[in-house]
């Protein structure tokens, strides 16, 4: 998140730091776990770590993605299959579809605007998938040719793997695709972790920092 006690550029918070104070170059961080509620904060141990200049923290090729996946949904809407672990979904009334078509759309303009590629991929109607406008739960593409399909806790998303969406992205973003890393067959076995959604991907120190949930397993 962003401290309000602090300039606008100055960000922070990943994984389990909640607190923290700059200073040159170095960084101040306490440590948090959760509760059932809400989220506390521990001082199990204060950490310092030293950090290069602002300028030379990232390589953003190595870090960020050339263009990112859009899929424009054709059923978007409430899933009950994952709405019991995903506190920000609710039942709507009507048909929440066209409203979610036209806001892929903006935002498909203002990334591009920003000097982003966007490859843009079409939902299918049949078999209904209220969650296709994120792939990223299912898919993930990287630098040294690698495509990774993850296996995905609720029934009704794992329509959403479709070989159309690989083409699109391959067609339009001229991504070659060198390995598949498919652990879609571990669905069988009740073990999940949905991408993206369970991860967060370090690319350049090649850590991957996972968010405990059901649809994250752990050995």
């Amino acid at each position: 998140y962003q401290d309000p006690h602090q300039p606008p550029d100055r960000l922070a918070h990943f994984g389990t730091c909640d607190h923290w104070r700059p200073s040159g170059n170095r960084i101040f961080v306490r440590k948090t776990y959760a509760g059932h509620a809400r989220i506390a904060t521990a001082p199990l141990r204060a950490l310092t770590y030293d950090l290069p200049p602002v300028h030379k923290r990232m390589n953003t090729q190595r870090q960020c993605a050339r263009s990112v996946l859009l899929v424009r949904p054709a059923r978007f809407g409430y899933n009950p299959q994952t709405a019991a672990s995903n506190r920000f979904q609710r039942p709507v009334r009507g048909t929440p579809g066209a409203r979610a078509r036209a806001e892929l759309t903006r935002l498909c303009g203002a990334l591009r605007g920003a000097g982003v590629a966007v490859c843009i991929a079409e939902d299918s109607a049949w078999p209904v998938k209220p969650d296709a406008v994120f792939p990223n739960n299912w898919i993930s593409w990287h630098g040294d040719g690698t495509i990774v399909l993850y296996p995905m806790h609720a029934p009704n998303r794992r329509a959403e793997r479709r070989e159309a969406i690989v083409r699109a992205v391959a067609s339009q973003s001229g991504f070659r695709c060198r390995r598949l890393l498919d652990l879609s067959g571990y669905e069988r076995r009740g073990r999940y972790l949905e991408g993206t959604g369970s991860l967060v991907l370090d690319h350049l120190q090649r850590v991957a920092y996972a968010c405990r949930s059901v649809r994250t397993d752990e050995p």
